[in-house]
């Protein structure tokens, strides 16, 4: 509940349209309304796997 507070008062008035957040398996990242808060604002948080699979190209 801390987090989810932490991103809507604090975190999400400053993202602008196009920012990226990642939220990984944390279990405070899966709290309801924290990735919505999130990308209510234009920002992005893509899926930890597809970050990986990009961060392995060679």
């Amino acid at each position: 509940m801390r987090f989810r507070a932490y991103v809507t008062d604090t975190l999400a008035p400053v993202l602008k349209p196009g920012d990226i957040v990642i939220l990984d398996n944390l279990n405070v990242h899966k709290v309801a309304g924290v990735r919505e808060a999130i990308e209510a604002v234009g920002a992005q948080t893509p899926h930890p796997k597809a970050i990986h699979t990009c961060s392995n190209s060679t």
